[in-house]
């Protein structure tokens, strides 16, 4: 079966979360339909951008950025031309969902957004990342039994390291010295400010050498001004996009990763920290509770205070990072387990 893997409307790109979510599910719908072949629609000029196994690649394909009936109209007629020129047997959408009614189709959901549940009624079946997302929707009207539940899991990248490496990448990342990895793609300036106030509490109290590593921040001058006049400046290192590599080297040698996106839908990044057995600091909201259970640590991101208070305390506190290191490991294994198979049938 050919299989296209569309993600209308978005800008697909390296070194970003959006990407890679939808590389890490299409590498897992590779590994469980080897006998498939998949294309990936990047809407980014480059080809072969993405890293995918052997039954799939990627296909450059530009479209109207702005939501116009003309621009539909034109997706609908050149995805149906590229559906004849690679004889593709059904689509799966990722969150987007415009009908294509000539293949079978799967919608692909990170979150419930603006779609509309009655046009669900066409589709083959219903893909899910979370069974909060799927409880969401039967409340709303679909059929449980049309949704199906498959989580987004870390490349092989994302492992624990020994000693060694990790004091090589923190000699190369934060002059040797210990730092927690703040990923803040997607984060309010408000919440950043927070997490810096949060941090500010720690060294003040506890006097130690520990950096903040960010990365990932959108930055503008505001937040560029506040950082120079930040008591602590020394011991805050701004990093922009990295490899996928760099980014699994800052993260497995990290002291902590802290992750609070505005949007949820994403839970990727975390599932990463605790792969890569590093002790998360997150928020509680459905999603995160469902995925990190009691193996991560929530803080309360409007609150300074309580940010300053979890710090300290997963800096101090040795036997809380060691549980919360072996809690990740038995919360991932039961995650994999939770599964639905055969999710395209």
């Amino acid at each position: 079966m050919n299989v296209i893997i569309s993600q209308y409307r978005r800008f697909l790109s390296k070194g970003n979360t959006d990407a890679a979510f939808v590389e890490n599910y299409t590498t897992q719908f590779c590994h469980q339909y080897p006998n498939n072949t998949f294309f990936l629609l990047s809407y980014d000029k480059k080809k072969n951008i993405h890293n995918l196994p052997a039954n799939a690649q990627t296909i450059s394909f530009s479209i109207p950025q702005i939501i116009t009936p003309i621009a539909l109209w034109l997706y609908r007629l050149k995805i149906k031309r590229l559906a004849r020129q690679l004889k593709a047997d059904a689509i799966v959408h990722v969150d987007d969902y415009i009908s294509m009614p000539v293949v079978k189709e799967w919608l692909l959901l990170s979150a419930p957004g603006n779609i509309k549940t009655g046009s669900l009624k066409s589709l083959s079946g219903i893909i899910t990342t979370s069974f909060s997302l799927k409880n969401t929707l039967a409340k709303n009207g679909v059929d449980a039994l049309r949704i199906k539940v498959m989580r987004c899991f870390p490349g092989e990248l994302f492992t624990p390291v020994d000693w060694d490496t990790r004091e090589q990448a923190k000699q190369h990342f934060a002059e040797g010295k210990e730092y927690f990895h703040f990923n803040a793609e997607n984060v309010s300036q408000t919440h950043l400010l927070n997490i810096l106030k949060g941090f500010s509490i720690l060294k003040k109290w506890l006097k130690t050498s520990i950096k903040l590593i960010i990365i990932n921040a959108d930055l503008n001058n505001k937040l560029d001004a506040l950082l120079n006049t930040y008591k602590y400046k020394g011991d805050v290192k701004i990093l922009k996009n990295t490899g996928s590599k760099a980014y699994a080297d800052l993260l497995a040698a990290a002291f902590s990763f802290i992750y609070i996106p505005q949007s949820s839908k994403n839970g990727l990044p975390l599932l990463e920290a605790m792969q890569c057995a590093v002790p998360v600091i997150t928020y509680s909201n459905d999603f995160f509770d469902e995925l990190g259970s009691d193996a991560v640590m929530y803080i309360n991101p409007d609150n300074e205070q309580d940010i300053g208070e979890k710090l300290m305390k997963i800096y101090k506190d040795e036997k809380t990072r060691a549980q919360l290191v072996q809690k990740s490991k038995a919360q991932l294994q039961l995650l994999r387990e939770n599964c639905d198979n055969a999710v395209l049938e």
